[in-house]
C-alpha cells in the first residue's frame, strides 16, 4: 500500500491540513481567501478551458460551483490508473531506494 504521506506535501493543499477552515467567514470575493485557494481556482479553470473538467455554477450566496470530470477527463483516467498501479507496484522499490539513499547521506530529505 502507498503512503500518501510520502506523495503529497506535509502542509497539505490548503496550509497546514488537506482541509478547509471550519470557522470563521469568508467574504465573497477572492482576495478574501487563502492563496491556495485562488490557486486551485485557477487550476480548475485551466481543466475546464482543456475539456479535461465541466464546472456547474449554482445560484447561491455563498457562490457555490461544481466540477465534475468531463469526456475528456474520464478518457485521461486510463493512463491515471495505469500510474497509480505502476507506485503501488513499485512502492517497496522506492522505498528500499529511499532508505538506501537516507544510509549513504545520513539524512532524509522528505522532512
Amino acid at each position: 500500500m502507498v503512503d500518501s504521506a510520502h506523495l503529497f506535501p506535509k502542509n497539505g493543499v490548503f496550509g497546514k491540513s488537506n482541509s478547509l477552515p471550519t470557522s470563521g467567514h469568508y467574504k465573497a470575493n477572492y482576495e478574501s481567501f487563502p492563496p491556495e485557494l485562488g490557486r486551485l481556482r485557477d487550476r480548475s479553470r485551466y481543466l475546464e478551458r482543456d475539456g479535461i473538467l465541466t464546472r456547474r455554477l449554482y445560484p447561491e450566496v455563498p457562490p457555490r460551483a461544481e466540477y465534475t470530470l468531463g469526456e475528456r477527463g474520464s478518457r485521461l483516467l486510463v493512463p491515471v490508473e495505469a500510474i497509480v498501479a505502476w507506485v503501488q507496484n513499485e512502492w517497496p522499490e522506492i522505498e528500499k531506494s529511499r532508505d538506501e539513499y537516507d544510509k549513504r547521506y545520513g539524512r532524509s530529505t522528505g522532512d
